[in-house]
């Protein structure tokens, strides 16, 4: 139980009402649903392979060797950071929200005084092998030929603000407030990266999101504490504005940093997470394709049945009591029916040793018809096609990138 409790506290993907929703199931057979859920796993797969493909990946690998060629040039940490992610997009896409500064290796910088020695525009010179600089000190760009094609790489809109609590030693702390990067090659724009921060006076954050548009593809992540009785959290990644996959989290509360700070120092951690007064529900989803699950948990219910428990309390009102206050379904995310719902229930286990049976709690899938099945037994065979298609897809990995990534059975 304090698991469960706990799991809802440190999550970190926002989220929706859909697991409020009124219940109405799909009409469809559980062996319909399996077929439609292996059909968005091959297609979240088939997705996935467009990215080996992509332009951009070309002209940051151009871009690279000419400032390897380059001694002493040093890229923007931030675009660097940007073009990091860039490049591995094949292993996932990375969110990089950052609550206080873009920084590499964990080495923070001035960004600011950085950006003035590297603020111009410079085209490169194959003649002598070096950048023609151009003055300026709002842009930091890059002009090269790619593929026999103009390429452009460039960094602006940079706004920062000083942090209001100074306490790193030998830098000021600089909260980045905007922050645009944008690759084209000839005319066709490849990447358009957007950073947008917004900080309470304690430097911490109110609102933080990126947004990455890669050739028909686009990933964004936001974190939202505009409202202290609110955190929301959102991650998705889209291609030609179908969902591949998204993810979030919702918590209502007490989420002011101060009221959090002052409950956290007077909670032994010991007593964590049930004498936590920051969390009152959570709801929580993640998507792929056409699929989604979510769940909605009522923390303080949780917290409450747990605390009401006595030594008579049996496990049927245990398990009672976490059906009551964690609602968990996966389900069509279009239409919003439900495949199936999540039901705690209580099974009996034989000890090998003196086969002595005790009640375990698991979990089981109840679909519309009634029926149900342990997620085991309904996910270990079938998804044939999908294996395939992940299988072709690590090999193109392997063979495009020299990945060492092992095929599935």
């Amino acid at each position: 139980m304090a698991i469960l409790i706990a799991g809802t506290c440190v999550l970190s993907s926002c989220s929706d009402d859909d697991a409020s929703d009124k219940e109405v199931f799909s009409t469809l057979k559980p062996e319909e649903h399996k077929a439609k859920l292996e059909d968005e796993g091959v297609a979240f797969v088939q997705n996935m392979g467009a990215v080996a493909n992509l332009e951009v990946y070309s002209v940051i690998e151009q871009f690279s060797t000419l400032m390897d060629n380059e001694e002493g040039e040093e890229v923007y940490s931030p675009l660097n950071v940007v073009l990091k992610q860039v490049t591995a997009l094949p292993e996932g896409p990375q969110t990089a929200v950052n609550l206080k500064s873009f920084s590499e290796d964990g080495v923070n910088k001035m960004l600011s005084e950085e950006f003035k020695k590297q603020a111009g525009i410079r085209t490169w010179n194959a003649a002598k092998n070096d950048w023609d600089v151009e003055a300026s000190d709002k842009e930091i760009t890059y002009n090269f030929t790619s593929k026999d094609a103009k390429a452009v790489i460039s960094l602006t809109n940079f706004t920062y603000q000083l942090a209001k609590n100074q306490d790193a030693e030998g830098f000021t702390v600089e909260l980045i407030k905007s922050l645009n990067v944008n690759i084209k090659l000839g005319e066709k724009e490849l990447c358009a990266f957007t950073f947008t921060g917004e900080y309470y006076d304690n430097d911490t954050p109110k609102f933080l999101e990126e947004v990455f548009n890669l050739e028909g593809f686009k990933w964004q992540t936001t974190l939202n504490l505009k409202d202290k009785t609110k955190f929301k959290s959102s991650t998705s990644f889209d291609y030609n504005d179908k969902v591949i996959f998204a993810s979030g989290l919702d918590i209502d509360g007490n989420i002011d940093y101060t009221s959090v700070k002052e409950t956290m120092d007077g909670v032994d951690e010991a007593n964590l997470p049930l004498d936590q007064q920051i969390v009152d529900n959570t709801n929580a989803y993640f998507q792929i394709g056409n699929i989604k699950a979510d769940a909605l948990l009522d923390v303080k219910g949780l917290i409450d049945g747990y605390k009401s428990f006595k030594e008579e309390t049996t496990e049927e009102e245990i398990v009672k009591m976490v059906n009551d206050n964690a609602k968990l379904f996966v389900r069509y995310a279009d239409s919003k029916e439900i495949i199936a719902k999540g039901e705690f229930y209580l099974t009996e286990e034989i000890d090998d040793w003196d086969q002595s049976v005790s009640k375990e709690p698991s979990m089981r899938m109840v679909f519309g018809d009634g029926s149900s099945l342990d997620e085991s037994t309904y996910f270990e065979n079938g998804f044939g096609k999908m294996i395939t298609e992940i299988n072709t897809l690590i090999d193109t990995m392997n063979k495009n990138y020299d990945m060492e990534l092992e095929t599935i059975e």
